[in-house]
């Protein structure tokens, strides 16, 4: 958001009488949908000029996504929508904006102006509050909640800052509540991150948030529909600690173990045996968290040692397969995420594929491949640029056999990445995103902790983490791209590489990042495997080459779109993977920042706070 400036004039509310406003009204969820479409229409429209400049307001806050929320007192931060708002417009709308109806441009123009220094009056807050709290009611759709909730989270955030647990407040958060308790049978989450959101208001009546989400719990349950039971199960333990009754969170703990029993058990009798031991896998922890149940703990222990037996056998049976069915891929990697906290969702996500596969098998594959295609390297190739430049030649392999088959290399590791990122990684960031609507905020706190982002780019990090979970992945590559060279920087200094030159003017360069992969730091620090697909994924010529296309503006919208969601998922790696030592990726036991342990080791999975290995080290 900026100050209006002397090159542009300020809007004043009569600006705002030539809108045609009823068709904007909005009273449902379908109604918003359309006015969204009404204004960029309106905007298009090039008889509406005079109206331009309120038009693109109104567009603008209609296009603020919530769910990109910075922080409560900053929403909409980092948005293009959010850039282009001026201050002094927002005024003069809530000047204008008179009508008692609910009204979502009120709404928005009110929350930015609070934020941005506190430009409006507690009053204006408290009928944005109001705004918000209706809006929430005319838009809920239980199969498109997200929007509804957005706005339930705003009116409590809004409300909190007039008086936590003040009557702006308390009516915010009954108004929340009684949303919730009205629905029967959500099919979705709607309900969950409700009571989620009225235990961390501390709502008054945990209790009541409790029950109502164990009946929803156990309709999950009586419809087999295990993912949603487990997460609703790890919310009613939540209020069970909120309304301190040890007993009934016991309670909850059993039956969290068994809802994750009878998950393995329905997944090995679909055949499912690696899914099973996964489950089964935490049913065991799950278990040992609840006191005095050694027994239950000793005997989910044995059954998962012989789901393991049975998936190693399966395993062996398919491993001669050459099909690719990427549906089965996407089936095991939403199982992996789904109906875990959020933090060791990410982890699994993180494994989807190991870290450094190692360069010898790719090699003998490509090696086989070359020998069985011999027309594939018999002629020499040009690697054409999509300016349609020649960038890299790659001779025959009569001539340079190594160099062919290097090629072939990438070629199946390129093959390779694709795969994951259309079969494994999509499906997994959109299972973990529908269960926990991941933001910046939410993630900042573990990411501030990784050993790989240095402290002052935690923010970068958790942004452009969080933009690939909802899917930007060109905006989140854009931030990431340098934010990981500079960390890669970082962590090589640490361990004694020379990082920027001195040339005889005495002005010092940073190292490229292709520079820095070629020194023998990076090949200590990141193996030799890992160093080749990074490099062959961002810097040469002869591979994907990502880092450098990125950055010299030479990618077209969808280039190289699946190789750009790898990278995202690499940087995942590097950043929450140094969280999980290696003896607690079995557990949910990984710390989401929520609570800090005063006595917390300096070393995370083997790296020193200020020097993490490499994922593939």
């Amino acid at each position: 958001m900026t100050q209006s400036t002397p090159t542009s004039t300020p809007l004043t509310p009569e600006d705002f009488r030539q809108i045609r406003w009823p068709e904007l009204a909005v009273r449902s969820r379908v109604d918003l949908a359309r006015a969204r479409a009404t204004t960029a229409r309106w905007l298009s429209d090039p008889t509406m000029t005079l109206a331009a400049r309120p038009l693109g307001l109104l567009d603008s806050l209609l296009k603020l996504r919530t769910d990109l929320r910075e922080t409560a007192d900053a929403p909409y931060y980092g948005t293009s929508a959010f850039n282009s708002i001026i201050i002094s417009d927002l005024l003069a709308l809530l000047s204008f904006l008179e009508d008692p109806e609910p009204n979502i441009f009120r709404a928005r123009a009110t929350d930015l102006a609070w934020w941005q220094g506190r430009k409006c009056s507690h009053k204006a807050v408290e009928t944005a509050v109001s705004d918000y709290l209706a809006l929430a009611r005319i838009t809920l759709d239980l199969e498109h909640w997200l929007e509804s909730f957005e706005f339930l989270s705003r009116a409590a955030a809004m409300a909190s800052h007039l008086g936590r647990g003040g009557p702006i407040h308390r009516r915010a958060l009954d108004t929340a509540f009684e949303i919730m308790t009205s629905i029967d049978n959500d099919p979705l989450y709607f309900s969950a991150r409700t009571a989620q959101l009225l235990i961390e208001h501390r709502y008054s009546c945990p209790k009541a948030v409790g029950d109502a989400i164990q009946r929803a719990a156990e309709h999950a349950l009586s419809r087999s529909d295990f993912h949603r039971a487990r997460d609703l199960l790890d919310i009613v333990l939540q209020a069970r600690h909120r309304q301190n009754d040890q007993a009934a969170a016991q309670q909850t703990r059993i039956e969290i173990a068994s809802t994750l029993e009878s998950h393995a058990a329905d997944q090995e009798s679909r055949g499912e045996l690696l899914v099973a031991s996964a489950f089964q896998r935490d049913a065991v922890e799950a278990w040992r968290a609840v006191s005095g149940a050694k027994k239950e703990s000793y005997r989910a222990r044995v059954e998962l040692q012989r789901l393991q037996r049975l998936s190693v056998q399966q395993l062996s049976e398919n491993a001669h397969s050459q099909k690719t069915d990427m549906s089965s891929i996407a089936m095991g990697a939403r199982a992996r995420v789904s109906g875990k906290p959020w933090l060791n969702a990410i982890v699994e996500l993180s494994l989807f594929r190991p870290p450094n596969m190692p360069l010898d098998e790719l090699r003998e594959s490509a090696k086989k491949r070359v020998e069985e295609f011999k027309f594939y390297s018999l002629f020499p190739a040009t690697h054409i640029s999509y300016t349609g430049r020649a960038v890299h030649e790659r001779p025959a392999g009569l001539d340079d056999p190594d160099a062919a088959l290097d090629a072939a290399i990438r070629l199946d590791l390129s093959m390779l990445q694709q795969t994951i990122a259309i079969g494994g990684i999509i499906p997994a960031i959109e299972a973990i995103q529908l269960e926990h609507g991941l933001t910046s905020g939410l993630l900042l706190g573990p990411v501030s902790r990784s050993p790989f982002v240095p402290p002052d780019r935690a923010t970068s990090f958790a942004r452009g983490i969080a933009l690939g979970f909802q899917k930007e992945f060109i905006v989140a590559a854009h931030i990431l791209m340098p934010q990981f060279e500079n960390s890669l920087r970082h962590q090589l200094e640490l361990r004694g590489a020379v990082v920027s030159t001195l040339p005889p003017s005495g002005g010092q360069n940073e190292f490229h990042l292709g520079a820095l992969l070629d020194t023998e730091e990076a090949k200590d620090f990141l193996g030799e495997s890992e160093l080749f697909e990074i490099k062959s994924l961002l810097v040469d010529k002869a591979g994907t080459n990502l880092r450098n296309e990125l950055a010299h503006g030479l990618l077209p919208d969808g280039a190289k779109a699946t190789h750009i969601i790898y990278f995202w998922w690499k940087v995942v790696q590097y950043v929450f993977l140094p969280l999980a030592p290696p003896s607690s990726l079995a557990t949910d036991d990984i710390d989401d920042g929520s609570q800090t342990d005063s006595n917390e080791a300096g070393a995370l999975a083997g790296g020193e706070q200020d020097g993490s290995p490499a994922p593939g080290s």
